[in-house]
């Protein structure tokens, strides 16, 4: 089984372009995606194969730069409280609603000088 997750990149360096990403939960060694552009980083990518378990996202930069940077997980729970309505003959309970979201936010930066392999 995997979780969603939304990662994006708020900086990237110019001279970053293809990324891998990685999880803690096998030590960052095996990536879960491939392939993945900085473009698509950058608006926020919903991931749906991060290893459940998974507390920590390494993107690791694979073109031309050779840098990586990681994050941990964050979990946001929204609640949304219940009103009540009522009248004389009924009343009616509207249940809370209950949201949970993951997502990380990943800073990594780049420059051309000593990343040319």
């Amino acid at each position: 089984m995997a979780q969603t997750v939304k990662i994006t990149l708020t900086k990237a360096g110019t001279n970053t372009d293809i990324f891998s990403l990685f999880s803690d939960i096998d030590g960052f060694l095996v990536p879960f995606e491939t392939d993945i552009l900085k473009a698509t980083l950058v608006s926020g990518y919903l991931s749906s194969l991060v290893p459940d378990g998974a507390t920590i996202i390494k993107v690791k930069c694979t073109g031309i730069c050779l840098t990586e940077a990681e994050a941990p997980i964050q979990i946001t729970t929204t609640t949304t409280t219940s009103t009540t309505t009522s009248t004389t003959s009924t009343t009616t309970t509207i249940p809370p609603t209950t949201t949970t979201s993951t997502s990380t936010t990943i800073a990594l930066d780049c420059s051309l000088a000593g990343n040319i392999v």
